[in-house]
């Protein structure tokens, strides 16, 4: 293809320097007349060629051309121009909507991807929380988890010092004696507790009392209890005020009763703090006077 291009322009070129040539070593013929009269050769110029006679009489024919259809070229040109127009306008128009339906496409996608990477944070925050849940499970499973133990009292001794006779005989108004209760704290769960308060306290009323109780100051041996069944020494509570015999035998009917209640605040071996609460009441069943667990507005609930 190359060598056939060459050839091309070397022929045209030889052409050119051919017709140069011979315009210049010819004699014009409107100079030989003059040439004749005074003897000299008129030689003709490069114009005058047939190349460029030929690149003339094409010029002056297109000119003519142009001269002579010179409106329904402009008309043409114009009809030409405003097909472009509106076939630029259809491109442009096509490119528009190409745009259009890629900007959709894109936000279908992003859509899409937005969805599935909310999904995916829903199933990690899912995981998370299980995890969480099965952390918080295995703690509840292994922490310490103290009840009170109610092991012994004075109620049956004083409703039998109740039916004594006295000499003197004792009035209803007169005390008889003062309730002792003794318990202990003892730790159900699998590892160590740390106790931080005890508070407690223990009223004589007909019907329930809301918790009123005292901070113990008297010494806490033990600070820290075993897990699996550790537990603290016998503790020993007694009511400020004596019951006298009417106020006995109240209890003995359960007309009347003492109401028992406290709370511990411990801590376990992971570092939370907790809370055992306890409400009993007395209660004479069959000969027999003892604390009973009783769940006043909710108050044995414990943390």
């Amino acid at each position: 293809m190359t060598r056939s291009r060459s050839t091309t322009l070397l022929v045209t070129l030889a052409l050119v320097v051919f017709d140069f040539s011979s315009s210049l070593i010819s004699t014009c013929p409107i100079y030989q007349g003059q040439a004749a009269d005074s003897g000299n050769q008129n030689y003709c110029s490069l114009s005058n060629g047939f190349i460029f006679f030929a690149l003339k009489a094409s010029f002056l024919y297109i000119a003519k051309f142009l001269h002579a259809y010179e409106h329904e070229l402009v008309a043409g040109f114009t009809i030409v121009l405003a097909i472009s127009t509106i076939g630029l306008w259809v491109s442009t128009r096509a490119l528009w909507r190409a745009g259009e339906r890629q900007v959709e496409h894109a936000k279908e996608v992003f859509g899409l991807q937005l969805v599935e990477t909310q999904n995916q944070i829903d199933v990690a925050r899912i995981g998370a929380n299980a995890a969480k849940e099965s952390a918080d499970a295995a703690i509840a499973t292994e922490r310490a988890r103290f009840y009170i133990v109610i092991e012994d009292n004075n109620f049956d001794g004083l409703i039998g010092l109740s039916k004594v006779d006295f000499a003197p005989p004792k009035k209803d108004e007169d005390d008889i004696g003062i309730i002792k209760i003794q318990y202990r704290f003892k730790n159900y769960g699998k590892t160590p507790g740390i106790i931080r308060e005890i508070s407690i306290e223990a009223m004589f009323a007909t019907d329930p009392i809301d918790p009123v109780y005292s901070v113990l100051l008297d010494e806490i041996p033990e600070h820290m209890v075993a897990g699996s069944g550790g537990e603290t020494g016998a503790r020993h509570y007694r009511m400020q005020h004596a019951l006298t015999k009417a106020q006995v035998k109240a209890m003995e009917r359960n007309d009347s009763r003492v109401w028992f209640c406290g709370r511990l605040d411990y801590d376990d071996v992971f570092g939370k703090g907790h809370t055992h609460r306890f409400y009993f009441r007395t209660v004479t069943f069959n000969g027999r006077c003892f604390l009973q667990s009783l769940d006043h507005k909710h108050y044995n609930q414990s943390t």
